[in-house]
């Protein structure tokens, strides 16, 4: 459940910015997109928020749950300052929640056991044959 949420928070984060480049630049008429993509990107960043929440409970790393739940509340926060019209602000803090979500979701792939919660409570003890 990290990895898939991890990865459609991304995915959400990397379209907003293509959207609001795009409005920035002169596009009209896509604001009612950029606003339910961020519904759905904020929606998915609360699950990976929850999800590594689960994770680091049976023995996950602490590390990568701090850095999903940061990543939920740049999602909202987000979400806000975009409902409120504060553009500028909400531009910057797009770029952060863009590298923080990309981040979240390499890290998700990059950690052998984040996919399984069952996998945390013995990562060190499994080895991977190649």
């Amino acid at each position: 459940m990290l990895r898939i949420s991890a990865a459609v928070t991304a995915l959400g984060a990397l379209a907003q910015a293509g959207l609001g480049l795009a409005m920035v630049m002169g596009t009209r008429g896509i604001l009612s997109a950029h606003s339910g993509i961020a519904y759905l990107t904020m929606a998915a960043a609360v699950v990976a928020g929850v999800a590594a929440g689960l994770w680091s409970r049976r023995g996950g790393n602490t590390g990568m749950m701090m850095h999903a739940l940061t990543v939920a509340v740049l999602a909202v926060l987000q979400f806000g300052l975009g409902e409120m019209g504060m553009r500028t602000v909400h531009i910057a803090i797009g770029v952060a929640f863009l590298v923080a979500a990309v981040a979240l979701a390499t890290l998700a792939y990059r950690k052998p056991y984040a996919a399984s919660p069952e996998g945390a409570l013995n990562e060190s003890t499994h080895h991977h044959e190649g």
